[in-house]
């Protein structure tokens, strides 16, 4: 392969590589994120004594002013698990940053990212359930809502 074609090959390559972290293309708001996500998240307890791991798998929902639902199942590697739903409230900001709130107490900073069919999220609470915690996830678009 000539040394032109290699070149443009690897800008190519590693220009493509990055399309998968840009934000959404524009402004973005509320409405931005309106239906349901596929939710995977890691949890890591750290006082208790050894630390628990855990996941976190479910849905959220978002109506796209503000308001959403989330349903899920808690698995922890001691064995223990349950699953839920609380519901939140949530803000998304013009440069695709956006703030979530647990009816638990329970709040979260995230990124909206693929033009709107990906965020990625972690903990600012950094506590539940009395003890402090590190978490972080994914939602996935599953669908927008009518």
């Amino acid at each position: 392969m000539s040394g032109l074609k290699l070149g443009i090959s690897l800008c190519l390559l590693l220009g493509l590589g990055t399309l998968p972290v840009l934000a959404h293309a524009g402004a973005c708001s509320n409405a931005s994120i309106k239906g349901t996500y596929g939710d995977q998240s890691t949890v890591t307890q750290t006082n208790d004594v050894p630390p628990f791991f855990g996941e976190l798998v479910g849905t959220l929902r978002f109506d796209g002013a503000g308001a959403g639902v989330t349903n899920f199942v808690f698995a922890r590697s001691d064995g223990n698990g349950a699953p839920g739903s609380l519901t939140f409230t949530y803000a998304v900001a013009s440069d695709c940053t956006l703030t979530v709130t647990w009816s638990n107490g329970e709040t979260f900073s995230g990124v909206i990212v693929l033009d709107g069919q990906q965020i990625d999220y972690v903990e600012t609470s950094g506590a539940c359930c009395g003890t402090p915690l590190i978490r972080r996830g994914r939602a996935t678009r599953v669908h927008v809502s009518e």
